[in-house]
């Protein structure tokens, strides 16, 4: 019990900690976005942010906390060392936490297009230590006008994760709205799947913004 409390105390300034950072440092960073989803299972914080460091290094922080109504709060933690290299790919070198299990490193590549309205953005990373498995990242958006201020933002994005036996886990986040200048708004859901079933839902509302 007393093992229990103090682990539950160290998550708590863990996820206190990663949350101050994902989201006091986007006034310095160069560009990246923040979004609050309210759903029926769970509330969610959800910044992407990026740093320059040279002109083809910099790091990439993205910062996930959910909140519960049960007041369950849990957190997920990734950042990204990266190398750009010509015609859109990077080679990145990855730590991730959570905050109900530690640290885990890994390492891959990543690619990111643009054609019109229509943006793309794909990742395979490698865990190699202990229990090795590929995890493969995809997000397609697409914003056309709709009128003279006004946008239609619809966006999927998929992650999953495929070990020596297959399919381990798997997310999708669905969002469909309006976007004026660098704010968006409007419905969505996220998905999840453990090997092949689906063990969790969460559908509700957004509201977001670039910069």
């Amino acid at each position: 019990m007393v093992t229990t409390m103090k682990t539950n105390r160290v998550y708590k300034i863990l996820i206190a900690f990663g949350t101050a950072i994902g989201f006091t440092l986007p006034a310095y960073a160069e560009n990246g976005s923040i979004e609050a989803f309210g759903g029926n299972a769970n509330t969610t914080l959800d910044a992407k942010l990026s740093f320059p460091l040279t002109e083809k290094t910099g790091f990439f922080l993205r910062e996930r906390v959910d909140a519960g109504y049960d007041a369950s709060v849990g957190s997920f933690t990734l950042v990204d060392f990266v190398y750009t290299l010509p015609a859109g790919f990077t080679l990145l070198v990855e730590g991730q936490a959570y905050s109900h299990s530690g640290i885990v490193s890994r390492f891959g590549a990543d690619y990111f297009s643009k054609a019109g309205n229509f943006k793309s953005y794909s990742a395979v990373t490698i865990k190699a230590t202990e229990e090795p498995n590929a995890e493969l990242t995809m997000r397609l958006t697409y914003s056309p006008k709709v009128s003279e201020n006004l946008q239609l933002f619809s966006q999927i994005e998929a992650i999953g994760d495929m070990g020596l036996n297959g399919h381990q886990w798997s997310t999708e986040r669905l969002r469909l709205g309006i976007e004026r200048d660098a704010y968006r708004a409007g419905v969505g859901a996220d998905l999840s799947q453990t090997k092949t079933l689906l063990d969790g839902y969460n559908v509700g509302v957004f509201i977001g913004k670039n910069f």
